[in-house]
C-alpha cells in the first residue's frame, strides 16, 4: 500500500510539473526517463557544455557526507575505488593508513563500513554523477566522473574531526573536487578557525572545493550575508580556496529567501525541486529517487562543473577552476552559474602582449604579460630550432601572467618567437648562446605498436588523444576537441590515428599526468 501510494506521489509530481515555454530539451540520445524534469539543466544552459565533455573518468570528485548508495543503479557505475586496495584482507595494502578502504572510509565509525546513515549524500553524488544515458532515472552534470564516498555525517552531526579528516583523506587519494555540502550538522553558525589548516592543505594539494553557502539563520530561516555573519567551513579560505554556493529559486534569477549569500559565497546554482537519486530506504517515493531543496543541492551542480572543466583540460589548476567558475555567473545579484560562459572563456584565444626579460640565456625564466592563458596551452619556441614546451616548463601565473623556463638542451641561439595555440609573439626573445644537444633520447621502447614520429594515437575508451615525438613518447593533447583546435578540422588526417585500451607495455607518458 506504501509503494503504490508513493509511486501515484511521483506520477502526481511528474504529470503536474510544468515546463516552460523555453525549457531545455534533452539531446535526442539522451534515454534517462527523468531528464525532462531536469529543469535546473536547462538554467545553467548544461547541453551547451556536454557538446565538449560529459566528463572524464580520470576526474574524482569526492562527496563528504552522510554515505553513498553504492549499488544505485544510476551511481554504481560511477563509484570511485581504490586500485591499490585488496578488498576485505584487513590490511593497509596501500599504507595510506586506512585498511580496507577500498570505497572511501567511513570517519564517523572509524571502518570500511559504507552503508549509507540516511539520503543526503546519494542525493548530492546524483546530481553531480549519476550515468547519464542509460534509460533510467536522471543525468548527473558530469555523466562520466568517478564519485568517492566519504562518510563524515549521521543523522544528527557532521563531527568537526570527521569532517577535517575526510577532507585531508580526499587530498592525499586522488580527488581533484571535494563536496561539502553539510547542512545545518556541519554548518557552523561561525567562523571556526581550526578547518583553516585542512582546507589549506587540500587546496595546497590542488583540490577545488566546493561547499554549500548554507540555509538562513536558525531563528527564523532567513539568508544571511555572509559577509557579515561569516560560517564554517564555506568560509575557512586564506583567499580564495574554496567555491561558495548560494542557491537561487526554481526557475528564476534571484536567490531564495533562505539561503546565504554573499562574502565567501561569490556563485550560485539553482536549489529548490532538485530531482536526483537516493536509497531505496530513505526515498520518499520507492523508487531510488526524491526531490530536494536546499544549498546542498546547488553546491553539487557547481562539483559538477568543476569537474567538468577539469576532463576537459586535465592541466588545469585549481586556481584557475575557481577563478572561472566565479566569473561564471551571470550579470546580477544572485550571479547564477551560466556553463556556456565557461567554456567560452576556456576556448577563447590567448592575447600575447609582452615578454620580460627580451634577452636570455638557457635555464632562465621568461615572464610573459597576455590575457586569456590557461594551463593546458600549447606552447613552442620556434626560432632556429623549434620546440614544443613541456608541462613543467610552462608555469602559470594568472590568466594575465605566465612564465617559460628555456630549455637548456636541443636550442641554437637567435631570434624566438613564442606560440600559444597559433597565437604567436614575433621576435619576442633573444636566445644569447646555444643549448647543447641532448646526447641520449628521452627513452627507449619496444616500438611494437608499429608507430611513428608526428602520429597521433587514440584510447578507445576516454578518448584521450595523444601525440608521437621522435622518441616515442607519448604526448598528452587532451580529447578529440582539443586535437580539432590544435591541428585544425582535419586533425584525424594528421598523421595515422592508432586506437588503443590502454598504454601498451613499452610506451611511456611525456608528461606524468597525476
Amino acid at each position: 500500500m506504501k509503494k503504490t501510494l508513493s509511486i501515484l506521489l511521483l506520477l502526481i509530481f511528474l504529470f503536474s510539473y510544468s515546463l516552460p515555454a523555453n525549457a531545455y530539451v534533452a539531446p535526442d540520445y539522451l534515454s534517462d526517463y527523468f531528464v525532462k524534469y531536469q529543469k535546473y539543466l536547462n538554467e545553467i544552459g548544461i547541453g551547451y557544455t556536454w557538446d565538449s565533455t560529459k566528463g572524464s573518468p580520470n576526474v574524482v570528485v569526492a562527496v563528504i557526507d552522510d554515505g553513498v548508495y553504492l549499488n544505485h543503479p544510476d551511481l554504481k557505475d560511477n563509484i570511485w575505488y581504490n586500485k591499490k586496495e585488496i578488498n576485505g584482507n584487513g590490511i593497509d595494502d596501500d599504507g595510506n593508513g586506512y585498511s580496507d578502504d577500498y570505497y572511501g572510509w567511513n570517519f564517523i565509525d572509524n571502518s570500511p563500513e559504507m552503508t549509507v546513515k540516511g539520503k543526503h549524500g546519494t542525493m548530492v553524488a546524483g546530481i553531480i554523477g549519476a550515468r547519464g544515458d542509460n534509460s533510467i532515472g536522471i543525468a548527473g552534470i558530469a555523466w562520466n566522473v568517478k564519485l568517492m564516498p566519504l562518510i563524515a555525517c549521521n543523522s544528527t552531526s557532521c563531527p568537526e574531526d570527521a569532517i577535517k579528516n575526510a577532507i585531508r583523506y580526499a587530498a592525499n587519494n586522488g580527488a581533484d573536487v571535494v563536496n561539502l555540502s553539510l547542512g545545518k550538522n556541519g554548518t557552523y553558525s561561525y567562523l571556526y578557525e581550526p578547518f583553516n589548516e585542512v582546507i589549506n592543505y587540500a587546496y595546497q594539494k590542488g583540490v577545488v572545493i566546493v561547499a554549500a553557502a548554507g540555509n538562513g539563520d536558525v531563528e527564523g530561516g532567513f539568508g544571511k550575508d555572509l559577509g557579515k555573519f561569516p560560517v564554517s567551513p564555506v568560509c575557512n579560505e586564506t583567499g580564495d580556496q574554496i567555491i561558495g554556493v548560494s542557491a537561487t529559486a526554481e526557475g528564476e534569477e534571484y536567490l531564495t529567501s533562505w539561503s546565504n549569500y554573499g562574502g565567501c559565497a561569490q556563485i550560485s546554482a539553482p536549489g529548490e525541486n532538485i530531482i536526483t537519486t537516493a536509497p531505496p530506504n530513505y526515498s520518499n517515493f520507492d523508487v531510488e529517487y526524491d526531490i530536494g531543496d536546499g544549498t546542498s543541492f546547488s553546491a553539487p551542480i557547481i562539483s559538477g562543473v568543476a569537474a567538468l572543466i577539469r576532463s576537459y583540460n586535465r592541466l588545469i589548476s585549481n586556481a584557475e577552476v575557481i577563478k572561472t567558475i566565479n566569473a561564471a555567473g551571470k550579470p546580477g545579484y544572485s550571479q547564477k552559474i551560466d556553463t556556456r560562459a565557461i567554456l567560452d572563456s576556456l576556448n577563447r584565444s590567448v592575447d600575447l602582449l609582452s615578454v620580460n626579460p627580451s634577452i636570455a640565456k638557457p635555464g632562465e625564466e621568461l615572464t610573459v604579460q597576455s590575457s586569456n592563458f590557461h594551463s593546458g596551452r600549447t606552447v613552442k619556441l620556434i626560432g632556429p630550432s623549434t620546440v614544443t614546451l613541456t608541462n613543467k616548463d610552462v608555469i602559470y601565473v594568472s590568466g594575465d601572467v605566465f612564465r617559460i623556463k628555456v630549455p637548456t638542451t636541443n636550442l641554437k641561439a637567435g631570434k624566438y618567437t613564442i606560440d600559444v595555440d597559433g597565437v604567436k609573439l614575433y621576435n619576442a626573445f633573444q636566445l644569447s648562446q646555444s643549448a647543447p644537444q641532448s646526447q641520449q633520447p628521452l627513452i627507449t621502447v619496444d616500438n611494437i605498436l608499429g608507430l611513428r614520429s608526428g602520429w597521433l594515437i587514440k584510447n578507445k575508451e576516454f578518448v584521450e588523444v595523444f601525440s608521437v615525438d621522435e622518441n616515442l613518447c607519448l604526448h598528452w593533447i587532451i580529447n578529440e576537441k582539443a586535437a580539432e583546435r590544435f591541428y585544425g578540422p582535419t586533425w584525424n588526417h594528421y598523421g595515422v590515428i592508432k586506437e588503443f585500451d590502454s598504454i601498451p607495455h613499452g610506451y611511456k607518458f611525456c608528461e606524468k599526468i597525476e
